[in-house]
């Protein structure tokens, strides 16, 4: 069969979480304007401040779950075929504010967020899909509300690694008649 031929949404293994959470932040941004403040999830929970000042949307990387692609369920692959499966990843918006409703509020952002996500394909993955949304909490005079959404990929084997075996015998057939 040898190598394939690489699909658009195929990231090669290294799936770039950060990249993907950075191209959604850019384009909540460019969807939502000043509305809200939105972020990718910060490296230490001292820069997540509570409460904000200002509404604040942060989206993160949930987790991922793979199946076998073209194999189904049994990855187990003949030795000179590629390895390829799908990454079905999940990831979270958080959107905080202080008022459920009006300019500015919860309810506001969560039609815009979905309005700018749903359908979007960031880096090349398949469409993001909305999958659920729901009120988190009410701490520290702040509005909690979740949008969970998922985007599918391909992730295949790193043939920059020769895994192919090496041809160390060659028999030519004696009897060719042209």
């Amino acid at each position: 069969m040898g190598r394939p031929i690489v699909p658009r949404n195929t990231l090669k293994n290294n799936m770039n979480y950060a990249a993907i959470e950075d191209a959604i932040v850019a384009r909540l941004i460019a969807k939502i304007g000043d509305s809200a403040s939105v972020v990718a999830l910060p490296e230490t929970q001292a820069a997540n401040i509570r409460p904000t000042t200002k509404a604040r949307v942060t989206v993160a990387y949930l987790g991922s779950n793979f199946d076998g692609g073209r194999y189904g369920n049994n990855v187990n692959v003949m030795a000179m075929d590629s390895v390829i499966q799908e990454e079905t990843i999940k990831l979270t918006v958080e959107i905080e504010a202080k008022v459920l409703r009006g300019a500015g509020g919860i309810y506001e952002l969560l039609v815009s967020v979905r309005q700018a996500l749903i359908g979007f394909e960031p880096l090349g993955m398949d469409k993001m899909l909305l999958l659920e949304s729901k009120f988190q909490e009410f701490k520290e005079n702040q509005w909690v509300f979740q949008l969970t959404f998922s985007t599918t990929g391909q992730v295949i084997q790193d043939w920059t690694v020769d895994t192919d075996p090496l041809i160390t015998n060659i028999n030519f057939d004696q009897n060719f008649q042209s």
